[in-house]
């Protein structure tokens, strides 16, 4: 019985096996230096199969395959699920400069083959300090930022050096650093005096990736992403991001036999900061319209009603939605030309507005109340709204339909009842005994002459 069970157990666990989808995945530095060594690392969630490494032209291999091995068995509400891993690391050297691509790994299993990526890898000149390079720290090469020579760096970088006011920025702080860093223990970001600031969701900063700066390889993460919208024209200038990191450092020199195994370290503290950064916000051009709304970017405008007909004092619900990409948290409510027989309440203000490195965007929705005090035809005159677009640097007009809709008497007129502003304008009357107003005049009054606490007849009812 026993043999049985188990029998079944491994026939499911290879029946979801091979059910899986099977992925490689690799993992290696982005950019080395001539004469360095590296490992670059293949893994495949499937086992059973037979794995081919590429040529690896152009660099030197040293050792590898190295091969290692994971199985884990989990049973929840009755269902068993089976993972199994296998890694590949590969150690390889870099000889020449240039930029480099490694064919893809291929792994067969059932006369089925799959591939990995293709691994592109940049090698540059030799000679610069660096971090140790793990795997998995790929990432884009090729920057503007100067590094000046220092070991470690931090830089505020902005998308555009120039542009309109009210027009949004993403602002980046990033660190740069060619030594060990144990941790960030203090950030102190400017008050980015004449801006909206807005944050972007960043990730934590947890694991450093390989960037090519001017020839140096440096460990780099970005701390914060921001959005700026300038306020104000003219040239800005933003005061520097001020930082506190914990460097780690050796405190003794290294063991000729043992290496790095019985080194001691020390954690210093040290601070950086950022350069200056300045900005020339220009002015919006030419004149701006009467009804210009303020909001820079591209918009959309549209309108909804929910009633063609109500009765009186029913509320319609009308609602005005701008949507599109730019500094939506400064739309303001749209104005409208209603007849003064409506009474119109302040609007519920609606936002559903993501903010990202391309911007702010997202829409603003207005919900307006409108509520007919006397019964006939109704008009909402169409809404215009007036932006400017960045894209066409003009001042552009959106405008609604016009929407009516009808107020029918209701039931109270009928039952004799009157209701604040709930009867047509020919069938309002004045009504003279409705309110008394009081007399201002006290009329004749005379002092009595019997006194009643006196008389014998208080004291006896008393």
């Amino acid at each position: 019985m026993k043999r049985a069970l188990l029998y079944n157990l491994f026939l499911l666990a290879v029946i979801t096996l091979h059910a899986q989808d099977i992925t490689i995945e690799a993992e290696y530095p982005s950019v080395v230096e001539a004469g360095q060594q590296f490992t670059v690392l293949w893994t495949v969630n499937s086992g059973g199969g037979e794995f081919a490494a590429p040529s690896f032209e152009g660099f030197y291999r040293l050792m590898g395959p190295q091969t290692s091995y994971s199985s884990s068995t989990q049973i929840i509400n009755g269902r068993m699920s089976h993972q199994t891993t296998y890694s590949y690391l590969y150690y390889l050297q870099a000889l020449d400069q240039g930029v480099f691509v490694i064919n893809p790994a291929s792994y067969t299993v059932q006369n089925k083959t799959y591939y990995s990526d293709s691994i592109h890898i940049e090698v540059i000149a030799s000679g610069t300090k660096r971090q140790n390079v793990q795997p998995g720290a790929n990432t884009g090469t090729g920057t503007r930022v100067e590094s000046g020579g220092s070991d470690i760096f931090i830089d505020l970088s902005l998308s555009r050096k120039e542009v309109y006011i009210g027009e949004h920025i993403t602002a980046t702080v990033k660190i740069y650093t060619r030594v060990d860093l144990s941790g960030i223990n203090e950030i102190k970001y400017p008050p980015f005096t004449g801006f909206l600031k807005s944050d972007i969701e960043t990730p934590p900063l947890t694991q450093l990736k390989q960037e090519n700066v001017n020839g140096t390889i440096y460990g780099t993460g970005v701390i914060q992403n921001f959005l700026l919208f300038p306020q104000v024209t003219g040239e800005i200038t933003i005061d520097p991001v001020q930082i506190s990191v914990l460097v780690r450092q050796r405190s003794a020199e290294t063991d000729p036999f043992f290496g790095d195994f019985f080194s001691s370290f020390q954690t210093i503290q040290k601070a950086v900061i950022s350069p200056v950064v300045k900005i020339n916000v220009k002015p919006l051009p030419g004149v701006k319209p009467d009804n210009f709304s303020g909001v820079v970017g591209k918009f959309d405008l549209k309108a909804t009603i929910n009633k063609d007909s109500v009765n009186v004092n029913d509320a319609v619900n009308f609602k005005i939605t701008i949507s599109g990409n730019g500094n939506l948290k400064l739309a303001g409510t749209p104005e409208m030309g209603l007849s003064p027989d409506i009474e119109v309440y302040d609007p519920k203000v609606t936002d559903n507005i993501k903010n990202s490195l391309s911007g702010t965007s997202g829409q603003r929705t207005f919900e307006f109340l409108l509520i007919p005090r006397h019964y006939g035809d109704y008009s909402i005159p169409p809404v215009t709204y007036t932006y400017f677009n960045t894209s066409s640097g003009k001042y552009e007009t959106l405008t609604t339909p016009e929407y009516r809709f009808y107020a029918r008497k209701g039931t109270e007129s009928a039952s004799g009842i009157t209701v604040y502003g709930g009867v047509s304008r020919e069938d309002v009357k004045y009504v003279g005994k409705d309110i008394r107003f009081i007399k201002s005049d006290p009329g004749k009054l005379s002092r009595s002459v019997n006194n009643i606490v006196s008389k014998n007849t208080f004291y006896t009812i008393y």
